[in-house]
């Protein structure tokens, strides 16, 4: 028995539990105490993003019409000078890319401007040891079903997939 401080976190403590089916498992009300924090980070194309010179900062500009700004307006509800977590996809990450409303004083219809930082840190390409490695043990799903969830599974950035069977599953 591995004891309770060893055990890894499963996906268990990073969703909800009704959601899994998981309320009354002793697993999940052993870790629902565990605080998830860090839910909210914007990703951004390399193409989005633009480099002020004589600072060398990475800045990025979206439309006020733009999902990414609209949950930043509506939901985290920043404000100017707020930080937010931004990330380039398939690069670097910022913890503190800061929120500039741009046009229209800060209403409904201003742009979103942030800074994220040094460019030259969140430009480079990230070391395989610093990308989160992710393994997927799946009970083997119907064929139908296991086609349509390759494509998803990759897309995640799976670097091992098991497949096995189960006493409830399909053979």
């Amino acid at each position: 028995r591995v004891p309770p401080c060893t055990r890894p976190m499963v996906v268990a403590s990073l969703i909800s539990g009704p959601a899994l089916g998981l309320r009354h498992s002793s697993f999940f009300r052993h870790y629902r105490a565990t605080p998830v924090v860090c839910l909210n980070r914007l990703l951004l194309e390399e193409s989005e993003c633009r480099i002020m010179k004589p600072e060398n900062k990475l800045v990025a500009d979206l439309d006020a019409a733009d999902p990414r700004a609209v949950h930043v307006r509506k939901v985290l509800q920043a404000e100017n000078g707020q930080t937010v977590r931004a990330g380039v996809l398939d690069k670097g990450r910022s913890d503190a890319a800061t929120v500039r409303w741009v046009g229209a004083a800060g209403g409904k219809d201003s742009a979103l401007r942030l800074n994220l930082g040094a460019a030259d840190e969140l430009l480079r390409t990230a070391p395989e040891s610093e990308r989160p490695r992710v393994d997927l043990l799946l009970c083997m799903p119907r064929p139908l079903q296991f086609s349509r969830l390759l494509p998803m599974i990759s897309s995640l950035g799976v670097s091992t997939l098991w497949v096995t069977e189960a006493a409830k599953t399909p053979k």
